[in-house]
C-alpha cells in the first residue's frame, strides 16, 4: 500500500501534501500554495495526467523545477530531487526537517537524484548519521 506523498520546496521551505504528485502538478492553487514559477503552472496545465507519459512528464517537470518529490511506500519512503551532487546534503537535511515536522518516519529511505542518475537506499540511521550530517560537522 502507497502512503502519503508530498511536493516540497527547498527554497521557500513549503510543502503540499498530495495524493497523486501528478494532479497536484495540474492544480494552479496548491502549485502557487508551493510558491511554483507561474511559468511552470501553465506548462503543467498543459500535459495530461491521465496517461503513463503524462504522469512521468508531470513528475519530471515538478523535480526538474526544483521540487522534492516524497512518497511513503510502507517500509521506504522515496525521496526524489534534481541537483548538483554538492547540493544533495542541504536538501537532506531540509527533508530530515520535513520528516520531524511531519512524523514521518520509516525504516529505510530510496534517495535518487534525476542530475547524478545515483539512486541509494538507507537505513534511516545510516541516513541521519551519514548522509545528512549537522551543517557544522558537514563544514568541517
Amino acid at each position: 500500500m502507497i502512503g502519503e506523498g508530498y511536493w516540497l520546496n527547498p527554497a521557500n521551505r513549503n510543502w503540499v501534501l498530495v495524493s497523486r504528485h501528478e494532479l497536484t502538478m495540474c492544480d494552479e492553487a496548491r502549485m502557487n500554495e508551493l510558491g511554483l514559477d507561474p511559468r511552470i503552472i501553465e506548462a503543467a496545465q498543459r500535459i495530461s495526467p491521465y496517461s503513463p507519459e503524462g504522469e512521468d512528464q508531470l513528475r519530471r517537470l515538478g523535480i526538474k523545477s526544483g521540487l522534492i518529490r516524497v512518497r511513503d511506500h510502507g517500509n521506504y519512503i522515496s525521496v526524489q530531487f534534481d541537483a548538483p551532487a554538492t547540493a544533495e546534503a542541504s536538501l537532506l537535511r531540509f527533508v530530515f526537517e520535513f520528516f520531524e515536522a511531519t512524523i514521518l518516519w520509516r525504516p529505510y529511505i530510496r534517495v535518487g537524484n534525476l542530475r547524478t542518475n545515483v539512486e541509494t537506499t538507507y537505513s534511516w540511521q545510516e541516513a541521519f548519521d551519514q548522509v545528512v550530517p549537522p551543517p557544522q560537522a558537514a563544514a568541517e
